[in-house]
């Protein structure tokens, strides 16, 4: 499930936390791909909730979950400050 698939990091987040119930202040960063995606989700996630997981559909899509000891970071681009623009014309 990822950027091919039309996927969204809010539809992703609506879906899990739909499906188990999980508030989604506890789902992390997400970072898509063209054919997949990463999430962070709580260490420890009981095994029967995530088998539930497995069924979970996204854009019609199956979610196809399974774990990664991969970090998963933001990829939110931050703002360049002023400074850096300013900087780079002097």
């Amino acid at each position: 499930m990822g950027k091919e698939h039309g996927a969204r990091p809010g539809d992703i987040v609506g879906a899990i936390a739909n499906e188990i119930s999980l508030d989604s202040s506890y789902i992390g960063a997400i970072n898509l791909h063209d054919k997949h995606s990463f999430v962070q989700l709580p260490k420890g996630i009981p095994a029967d909730l995530f088998k539930q997981l497995k069924g979970v559909r996204v854009r019609r899509q199956p979610l196809a979950i399974s774990t990664s000891d991969e970090a998963v970071v933001s990829q939110q681009r931050q703002p360049r400050r002023r400074s850096e623009k300013t900087s780079r014309h002097n």
